[in-house]
C-alpha cells in the first residue's frame, strides 16, 4: 500500500494519471495494494498532476446506495482524524495542498479526495500509510533518484497501534498522546487502551501468544527462506502458536523444493496451505479472546486477525521468528545474531 507508484517519461501521461487515479481512491483509498505515493519524472509531472488533480476533482463523493457515487466514505472516523492529521503535518512540513484537503459535511465520514505536492520525506505521510483518499506526488530526475535507499541504519521496526503507521524501532517505546496532534490524540489513546500498553513502556519484551510468518506482502518465497534460516535448529517457545503460511502455491511449491517445511516444522511451526490466512482471520486461522499476534500481514486495525478483541503487532518474517522461538517481542539481531 506505501510503496510508490513510479512513472517514467516515456509513459503515456493520460493513460497513466488515469488509471493511477482510479487505483488510489478505490475504496475511498482503504485497499491494500492502493498506492498513495506517486513519483513522477520531470518531464511528465507538470501534467501528470494537472491530469490527477482533475480526476479527482471530477469524482463524486457520496453514499453508496446513489448509483451516481463514485467513492463512499471512510470506515470510521478514526481515519477522518488520521486524514486530518497527516495533511496538517505535511502542510506544516511545506507540502501545497493541490485540491481537497477536508472532511464533508458533518454528517458521516465523508473525505475529499486529496492531492499534495511538494511535500518532503521527513513528513509523517511519506512514511505512515494514510488509508484514505490522499495522493502525494513527487517529481523525480533519474532512475537511481527513486530506486536508491541505504537502511543500513534503521532498527527493526513494530507496531504498537492500531494503524500500520503506529510503529516505532524495536528498541523504543511507546509514545506519550502529548507527542501528536491534537487532531490525533484521541486516535492515540484509543490505540493505548485497545493494545493494553502505557505511554514510555518498552515494546520489547512484549509478549506474544501467536505468531504468523504469511500474507501476500510477507509470504514470498524469500521471505520464508530469510526465516527458514534463523529459525533452524531452534524452537518455539512454549505456549506460543506459530504459523507459516506461502504467500501463493508458487511459493509453496518453491519452499516445498527448497525443503522449507521441514525446517519449520523441526522448529515446531504449523506448515499450512498457502493463502490469506491470519492476515484476515481466514479458515480457522484467528486470534481467540485477547490474544497477541506477532504477524507479518499489512494490516493490524481492530478485529483484523478474527478476534474483535485480539491484538496485532506487525513486524517482518525474521523479527517474527524472533518474537516466535522467545515468546515475546524481541530484536532479531541480539535472538540470531545477526551482523
Amino acid at each position: 500500500g506505501h510503496a510508490p507508484a513510479i512513472v517514467f517519461d516515456d509513459a503515456d501521461v493520460d493513460v497513466a494519471s488515469k488509471l493511477l487515479a482510479g487505483a488510489k481512491y478505490r475504496n475511498a483509498g482503504q485497499v491494500c495494494v492502493s498506492p498513495t505515493r506517486f513519483l513522477v519524472q520531470e518531464g511528465l509531472y507538470k501534467k501528470f498532476v494537472e491530469n490527477f488533480v482533475a480526476h479527482s476533482k471530477a469524482l463524486k463523493v457520496g453514499e453508496g446506495l446513489d448509483s451516481s457515487t463514485q467513492m463512499g466514505p471512510l470506515a470510521n472516523p478514526r481515519r477522518v482524524a488520521a486524514m486530518e492529521g497527516l495533511i496538517a503535518d505535511a502542510v506544516q512540513h511545506g507540502g501545497k495542498v493541490q485540491t481537497g484537503g477536508k472532511r464533508i459535511g458533518n454528517k458521516g465520514n465523508f473525505f475529499e479526495p486529496t492531492v499534495l505536492t511538494d511535500v518532503p520525506l521527513d513528513a509523517k505521510v511519506q512514511n505512515d500509510e494514510p488509508f484514505g483518499p490522499l495522493a502525494i506526488i513527487s517529481p523525480f530526475k533519474t532512475f537511481d533518484d527513486v530506486v536508491t535507499l541505504d537502511g543500513s541504519s534503521l532498527a527493526p521496526h513494530v507496531t504498537w497501534g492500531i494503524t500500520p503507521g503506529q510503529s516505532l524501532p524495536v528498541d523504543g517505546a511507546v509514545p506519550s498522546v502529548s507527542s501528536f496532534q491534537e487532531s490525533e490524540q484521541q486516535l492515540i489513546r484509543e490505540a493505548l487502551e485497545y493494545m493494553d500498553l502505557k505511554e514510555g513502556q518498552k515494546i520489547e519484551g512484549v509478549p506474544v501468544d501467536v505468531v504468523f510468518i504469511g500474507s501476500c506482502t510477507n509470504g514470498r518465497i524469500s521471505d520464508l527462506e530469510e526465516a527458514a534460516r534463523v529459525v533452524k535448529g531452534m524452537k518455539v517457545a512454549s505456549g506460543v502458536k506459530a504459523l507459516v503460511v506461502p504467500g501463493s502455491e508458487q511459493v509453496e511449491r518453491e519452499a516445498e523444493a527448497k525443503g522449507l517445511p521441514e525446517v519449520f516444522r523441526a522448529a515446531g511451526f504449523e506448515w499450512r496451505e498457502p493463502g490469506c490466512s491470519m492476515c484476515l482471520a481466514m479458515n480457522p486461522d484467528k486470534l481467540k479472546d485477547r490474544q497477541i499476534s506477532a504477524s507479518t500481514s499489512n494490516r493490524n486495525f481492530k478485529g483484523r486477525q478474527g478476534s474483535p478483541s485480539g491484538r496485532t503487532l506487525l513486524m517482518s518474517p525474521v523479527m517474527a521468528a524472533a518474537a516466535a522461538v522467545t515468546g515475546k517481542v524481541a530484536d532479531a539481531r541480539k535472538v540470531f545474531r545477526l551482523g
